[in-house]
């Protein structure tokens, strides 16, 4: 940690805290992506769920 920070300090043109921020970006956006991807299959299968229920329910 005190080796990230060290390099942190001394870097003049910003390019580490550059990569850092888009990891993190990355990070943020993968996340994003899977939230919202498993939301819309939650929701189809709730759907798909519901529908095989009413045919089946006499």
């Amino acid at each position: 940690m005190g080796k990230i920070l060290k390099n942190l300090y001394k870097d003049e043109g910003g390019d580490l805290v550059q990569n850092i921020i888009w990891i993190f970006g990355g990070v943020l956006a993968t996340v994003g992506a899977v939230s919202v991807l498993f939301v819309t299959i939650r929701s189809k299968l709730t759907d798909m769920n519901a529908g095989v229920n009413a045919i089946t329910t006499p």
